[in-house]
């Protein structure tokens, strides 16, 4: 399984407010190649070729004391299968 440091170090990301939020990935990681130590960084999405896709969540909250209350998933459910992609859960 991917660790939680590489899913993050690829620099796909949004941010959701509401709807539908969409990443368009076109290379396996969002970065510069030559700012990358990663081989594999600047390869391009290849067309027929299929690819495990790793997803991590935090979510920056605020206790209703105003502290700080950040929410992340665990490296288990990262690496979570899909079991009905109608409904994913995690």
């Amino acid at each position: 399984d991917m660790s939680i440091n590489r899913i993050m170090s690829a620099r796909w990301s949004a941010v959701y407010s509401s709807g539908t939020t969409t990443i368009d990935i076109t290379q396996i990681e969002n970065v510069d190649p030559v700012l990358t130590i990663h081989e594999d960084g600047a390869m391009p999405i290849a067309e027929s070729v299929q690819y495990d896709v790793y997803c991590w969540a935090t979510d920056s909250a605020v206790s209703s004391k105003g502290f700080e209350r950040v929410n992340y998933m665990l490296q288990f459910v990262t690496a979570a299968d899909v079991t009905d992609p109608m409904a994913p859960a995690g």
